[in-house]
């Protein structure tokens, strides 16, 4: 979520959509104003040249009437200024004429042509020069007016105090024209407020039509602005929660039947199926952890087993060259006869308990041999078990990885659609501004939906890549616990020859110490028979110690083995770390 001074979804909405209420409703007000206002500066000034051209019309007519003799001059004159001026007071000023359509303060006045005035509603004015008079702004009103009446009529601005109150200036509108039969300047004029008060009227509608827009359009954007931004921080929400880890979320409801409805939908659609990905993940990786368990304790009891056997083996080679030292040993004591039948005797009877001894281990080491084949024959089926516990995991890494290709399929569309949205949007240029906003927001959550199934389908091709590698080595274990198996068979046949060659040696050397009494008379045939056992002897002693080179060339495939063993537990550790970081 964001914090400090920045602003949410809903704010931005808001405030984006009374804008869009208030500006066209502010430019059209002020359009509407500065037009009406100027509509009625035009009939302003045509009300003021027709009321000029309408006394200048008078004084026509009436110069016309002096000149017949029906008037005198004096007698027109005072005609004409009691009809657009007015009569005298005793005030100081001239009675208001209420037929002239001049505006609340407008009023006409003579000059001629020097700038005297001639005639004026305030008539203490009357016979005085204005040529120089000036307005605040230092502009010689009277010289504008009487000029722009002789170049043929104009009109003249500039800033007055009004009448009725000396202490107001405002801005006064005068249109002037030469009368050409007496040779007045006659003007009429008045203030722009007159002619403005619709304007203002039409200013102070806008302001009440802003206030009601402000209070309706305020209510109406509010709704809108929740219909749309509800379902998105639904989901944003919610998209917060999975990215922490916590997939136990309720589904969200939106009625919609808009995008945000069908992004809703969406976002269910791969919740469910992130939490039926987590699960089958923590499922294959409890099964794997614990089928790496026995075959890991079996191949360390093996290991350990083969080091003994090793070992036992290492020291029945050493015996048996023991063995074939002292063979060697009671030939010379055969050359040696003639120093006595006792120690012969002797030496036949330490021989038999040697053989008897060499017997003993014989048969012990035909069982260890025979435990080994047990044993390898136990290892082959749990890592032939392994194998297909590991291959049944590839296979659903690949299921996992199809369904990630979903989720960022969806995603494409999602970022597709809110592309689409965001052109639409473009092309409705300021009516589609606050869609653009909605499809930028959009296309942010697809393109963190998309992030979120990319980094699933990296772990998932790093778990298939040890998987794979995994694979690899319980093909290769079963194929060196294959041919363990096969040289361990041998050796236990080795061991058998060795115990049947052990249990002849005994034999004879029995036979030695019974007929111990005859060594002189069949000196000979001892002798052969010390012979060939120093030759079975002898013998024997290589086969053990080939078989002891066996063993040992076996031990380092099997701790091999222990290790990818131990690798493959760890590798289903980490899945089961990844997949307890989700709560579903």
């Amino acid at each position: 979520m964001s914090s400090g001074m920045s602003l949410n979804l809903t704010k931005k909405l808001l405030i984006f959509s009374l804008v869009l209420l208030f500006i066209p409703t502010i430019i059209l007000g002020l359009i509407c104003y500065y037009n009406a206002k100027k509509e009625l500066d035009i009939s302003g000034e045509i009300r003021l040249k027709n009321n000029v051209d309408a006394a200048i019309g008078m004084i026509g007519e009436l110069d016309e009437k002096v000149k017949n003799g029906n008037l005198t001059l004096d007698e027109a004159k005072n005609m004409v200024v009691t009809t657009f001026i007015g009569k005298k007071g005793g005030d100081g000023k001239r009675i208001p004429l209420k037929k002239l359509d001049l505006g609340k303060n407008g009023y006409m006045f003579i000059n001629d042509k020097n700038g005297v005035t001639l005639y004026h509603p305030s008539y203490e004015k009357e016979g005085k020069p204005s040529w120089n008079d000036q307005d605040k702004n230092g502009k010689f009103t009277t010289r504008q007016i009487v000029q722009n009446g002789i170049h043929g009529g104009g009109f003249t601005y500039y800033y007055c105090t009004k009448l009725d109150n000396p202490n107001e200036v405002a801005e006064k509108i005068v249109y002037s024209e030469l009368d050409p039969h007496w040779g007045w300047i006659v003007s009429a004029g008045s203030y722009t407020d007159d002619f403005n008060q619709g304007a203002n009227h039409i200013l102070n509608v806008l302001f009440i039509v802003l206030a009601s827009e402000l209070f309706i359009g305020s209510i109406i954007a509010i709704l809108f602005v929740k219909h749309i931004s509800r379902p998105i921080i639904l989901v944003s929400q919610a998209i917060e929660n999975v990215a922490n880890g916590n997939l136990d979320i309720e589904r969200i409801v939106i009625k919609n039947k808009d995008e945000t409805g069908t992004l809703a939908k969406s976002f269910n659609q791969m919740i469910e199926n992130l939490r039926e990905l987590i699960k089958l993940v923590s499922t294959n990786a409890e099964f794997v952890a614990a089928s790496t368990e026995e075959p890991y304790a079996s191949v360390v009891k093996t290991t350990q087993a083969t080091n003994q056997i090793t070992q036992t083996i290492q020291d029945m080679a050493n015996g048996s060259e023991m063995q074939a030292n002292y063979v060697e040993d009671n030939k010379k004591s055969l050359l040696e006869m003639t120093a006595g039948i006792q120690r012969i005797a002797e030496s036949s009877s330490f021989v038999f308990e040697t053989s008897v001894l060499a017997a003993k281990e014989s048969e012990q080491g035909n069982e260890f041999i025979q435990k080994v084949v047990q044993q390898m024959a136990s290892i082959n089926y749990s890592v032939d078990q392994s194998g297909k516990v590991v291959k049944l995991l590839e296979d659903r890494s690949k299921q996992i990885e199809k369904i990630t290709g979903m989720i960022a399929d969806i995603s494409h569309k999602t970022n597709l659609l809110a592309l689409n949205t965001a052109i639409e949007a473009a092309r409705a240029g300021e009516h589609g501004r606050g869609f653009t906003v909605v499809a930028h927001q959009v296309r942010k959550l697809a393109e963190e939906s998309k992030q979120s199934a990319d980094q699933i389908a990296n772990l998932i091709r790093e778990i298939q890549y040890n998987t794979s590698r995994a694979v690899e080595a319980m093909d290769q274990s079963a194929k060196e616990v294959e041919s363990g198996m096969n040289i361990v068979q041998e050796a236990g046949k080795a061991f058998q020859r060795i115990l049947k060659a052990v249990y002849d040696v005994s034999s004879q050397i029995q036979e030695v110490s019974a007929i111990s009494g005859q060594i002189a008379t069949s000196s000979k045939e001892v002798s052969i028979s010390i012979q060939e056992t120093a030759r079975i002897t002898k013998e024997s002693a290589s086969n053990s110690q080939l078989v002891a080179t066996a063993t040992e060339e076996q031990l380092a495939p099997m701790e091999e083995l222990s290790l990818l063993t131990e690798s493959l537990s760890k590798v289903a550790e980490q899945m089961q770390l990844l997949t307890k970081k989700f709560k579903v």
